[in-house]
């Protein structure tokens, strides 16, 4: 039997902001879900590579990267994220706003609010942020760009490692996003 696939929710905005059928780790504390991200050809949605490359008649060329077309990113595509594009005042007022927000929701559980007190996770992880802001890219829900602008928490995109990855790693703040299950 296979296991329901879960989508993590913004609990803001209610979107859609990644699924765990991609490689979701913990970091920060048990935190913050990472995710590497990856360039994909669009018209590549959906489809599923089953690694047999030749065996079926497909041709020698079934890795080679296609001429002309236009990469998207696999997160912010399939997950129809919105770039927030604000100064670092307006990135930082989002976040205290949403850091205030969080640690009355958390009242009740000590656990976790320890991660959002003074000197705690998320205020490590903030302050890299903002020490790098130049580098980071900053993320919202798919109703954001709609005429009621839903704000959720900020997801955090940024390098880790270029030499390795084909695209940015994502930062989505495990205590903003609920899980729902999906059929």
């Amino acid at each position: 039997k296979t296991m329901p696939l879960k989508v993590l929710v913004d609990i803001f905005s209610g979107d859609e902001l990644i699924s765990d059928a991609l490689n979701l780790s913990l970091e920060y504390d048990d935190s913050i879900y990472t995710v590497v991200s990856k360039m994909i050809n669009p018209d590549d949605v959906g489809k599923v590579d089953i690694g047999s490359s030749n065996h079926f008649g497909g041709g020698e060329e079934d890795n080679a990267p296609e001429e002309g077309v236009e990469k998207v990113n696999n997160i912010i595509n399939n997950f129809n994220l919105e770039e927030y594009i604000g100064s670092k005042k307006d990135v930082k007022e989002i976040f205290l706003k949403r850091i205030t927000e969080m640690r009355e929701r958390l009242s009740d559980k000590p656990d976790r609010l320890k991660a959002w007190a003074k000197g705690g996770a998320i205020e490590g992880f903030v302050k890299k942020v903002f020490s790098n802001f130049d580098e980071c890219r900053f993320f919202m829900g798919s109703s954001y760009g709609e005429d009621c602008d839903k704000e959720s928490m900020p997801v955090v995109a940024f390098w880790v490692d270029e030499e390795k990855h084909t695209g940015e790693t994502f930062h989505i703040f495990k205590d903003c996003v609920r899980e729902v299950k999906c059929q």
